[in-house]
């Protein structure tokens, strides 16, 4: 009879990611000494060898190439589903957020799942900590950049950072969104080299 896991897969809290961090990869050591690999090299891909053959004079030295599913042997195919089970732990500990679950959903490793958390994390840390406004600018726009909206460069001559506001040198702008005419907005811009 198989002893049932007791332990609780940590939440995300993005809050405190750090420790959210720490017990995750204590979980996943925990529950399989191999998780942490296939997070750190990504999936394991059964392989086997070609050796080395001459066509048409050419020698064709030995390489390595992905094998064909028919020829996976048993332990290959238990070690192929490891990092779908990553996947689902990775997932379920994402329950409560949503959004995170929604930016992960569709990649396909545990290793990408990971990346993708991790990035988002320490480019919202590094955004909140004020480090720069450069930093500020490169995230806001690699977000919209990434999300459904799509980029209209055609108004005033300059490309749109929202669909509800923009800049521009035209002193003739009549729009009310005009980021030159709102305060705070002339203040951020001012702050750009």
């Amino acid at each position: 009879m198989q002893k049932s896991n007791s332990i609780k897969i940590p939440a995300f809290d993005k809050e405190n990611y750090n420790i959210w961090k720490r017990k995750i990869l204590l979980f996943i050591k925990a529950a399989n000494p191999l998780y942490p690999g296939i997070l750190e090299n990504g999936p394991f891909i059964p392989r086997k060898e070609i050796e080395a053959t001459t066509v048409n004079g050419e020698v064709i030295p030995a390489h390595w190439v992905p094998k064909d599913p028919s020829e996976f042997s048993e332990p290959e195919k238990e070690k192929m589903v490891l990092d779908d089970h990553l996947q689902l732990i990775l997932l379920d500990s994402l329950t409560l957020d949503k959004a995170m679950c929604g930016s992960v959903i569709s990649c396909t490793s545990a290793k990408e799942m990971w990346i993708s958390i991790d990035s988002k994390i320490t480019r919202r840390q590094n955004v909140a900590s004020h480090d720069s406004i450069f930093t500020l600018t490169a995230t806001l726009a690699e977000d919209y950049a990434t999300s459904t909206l799509a980029l209209d460069s055609t108004l005033c001559g300059e490309l749109i950072l929202s669909p509800k506001v923009h800049s521009c040198d035209n002193k003739l702008c009549g729009k009310s969104n005009c980021l030159k005419k709102d305060p705070c907005s002339r203040y951020l811009l001012s702050q750009i080299p």
